[in-house]
């Protein structure tokens, strides 16, 4: 299965699917839990493969107006399929993108974006149907920021995202899943989703919670 294969047959999957399957398979530190939320809902799914970027307060060495370099990253390196993460600790008052960063990354065929920090232009990303989880908003610029690693591991939540994870995202929340084992996540995730339709037909006929475990081996 190719690269644009794989994340297509991910995002047919729930994020609660995918965190089942990586339980199952003894696949720990996968969930993100660091209070970051959808920019809006409904939010389609989206899975995409990371292209990472850690933002920290403006060293007072730092040299030039814009020493945060997420523009860049997006007009050099993101790609089709690619879900940009950003680590910027937090922080919610300087926003690490906006509208016209989400334009050209959606033209660049980005997947989406998980922030770890602030976002601005909420109205104009919402418009373009682009998938955002975020920490915040704020109308604020990037211009207290500064990008210390481009494609390095960064930790959101107590998980470390490394440049070509992939990371799941819906409403529910965020998933990373080691490209390594992708394959094995995928199919096992596949099968719970069987499992629990399975499920929700016996429980449409009447049977007990009980009853559906049992019959669908869940």
């Amino acid at each position: 299965m190719d690269r644009q294969e794989l994340i297509r047959a991910f995002e047919q999957v729930p994020t609660s699917n995918a965190a089942d399957a990586l339980a199952k398979l003894g696949i720990p530190g996968c969930v993100i839990d660091a209070g970051l939320h959808p920019l809006s809902a409904p939010q389609r799914r989206a899975a995409g493969f990371a292209v990472t970027l850690r933002q920290m307060s403006r060293s007072r060495n730092a040299e030039g107006a814009a020493p945060a370099r997420h523009g860049q990253v997006i007009d050099e390196i993101l790609g089709e399929g690619d879900m940009l993460v950003i680590d910027a600790g937090g922080r919610t008052d300087a926003c690490t993108g906006g509208g016209l960063m989400a334009l050209r990354a959606k033209i660049r065929g980005a997947s989406g974006w998980v922030v770890n920090g602030a976002v601005r232009d909420i109205e104009d990303i919402r418009a373009l149907g682009f998938p955002v989880h975020l920490k915040g908003s704020s109308p604020a610029a990037s211009t207290p920021l500064q990008t210390v690693g481009i494609n390095i591991p960064v930790e959101i939540g107590g998980v470390q995202i490394c440049p070509g994870d992939i990371v799941l995202t819906d409403e529910t929340g965020i998933v990373v899943i080691p490209p390594i084992q992708a394959e094995a996540v995928l199919l096992k995730a596949q099968e719970i989703g069987r499992a629990e339709a399975e499920a929700e037909r016996l429980l449409r006929e009447g049977l007990s919670i009980a009853q559906v475990k049992k019959e669908a081996k869940l």
